[in-house]
């Protein structure tokens, strides 16, 4: 097996892995058999319009090695990104936008970095795909993911806003969509003045 087919072995690996997580937690979620079968239609018609658009468009643009391994690593990433916050949401989990009946509002785990880690694990594993494996097809598959991430999105955000109302305000202005804040330094005032009373206390005694 060479590295070229690796990749795409691994790729395939981690999709599946997704949506056998998403399928088993909907089933404990009650989800309706309507729903569920909506759900496989929609799937099928994605995974069989971008399999032929990758059959008739050539497949692979370009093939770098050392570019492919990482985007390997980034849709890696974005699964354990996913296991960790679906398991962190527990029974608040549900694949509708409004919010279930045992719905809490979470902000451990994940949840204390981005407000939507689903669907930004979702994002990771969709341009580590398109990295690893670019092609016409995935990369309208990407897009349309992404497409349909941020309508879906912004619809939950105005459903939890809903259900929790200020406490959920305070959370989305505290807590970013999909890109965690980076740490920041203590103010330099801080800094200063601390360094001021740790001087005058190792002077102060030798001036007695």
């Amino acid at each position: 097996m060479n590295v070229l087919t690796l990749a795409d072995a691994l790729l395939a690996v981690a999709w599946a892995l997704l949506l056998g997580d998403l399928f088993h937690a909907a089933g404990r979620a009650r989800v309706t058999p309507a729903r569920r079968l909506l759900g496989v239609g929609l799937l099928a018609v994605i995974l069989g319009g971008g399999w032929l658009l990758e059959r008739t468009t050539g497949g692979r643009i370009a093939w770098r090695p050392v570019a492919g391994m990482a985007g390997v690593l980034l849709a890696w990433a974005g699964l354990a990104l996913h296991s960790w916050a679906r398991r962190t949401l527990a029974r608040s989990w549900s694949p509708l936008v409004t919010p279930s009946s045992e719905a809490v509002l979470t902000d451990t785990g994940p949840y204390a970095h981005l407000r939507h880690p689903l669907y930004g694990a979702i994002l990771l594993l969709a341009v580590g795909t398109v990295v690893a494996h670019c092609s016409r097809a995935t990369l309208v598959v990407s897009v349309g993911v992404a497409l349909g991430i941020a309508i879906k999105r912004r619809a939950e955000d105005r459903a939890l806003e809903a259900r929790f109302g200020n406490r959920w305000r305070a959370y989305a202005a505290r807590v970013p969509a999909f890109v965690p804040r980076l740490p920041q330094d203590p103010p330099l005032a801080e800094w200063d003045v601390d360094a001021e009373k740790w001087t005058a206390t190792l002077v102060a005694p030798e001036t007695k």
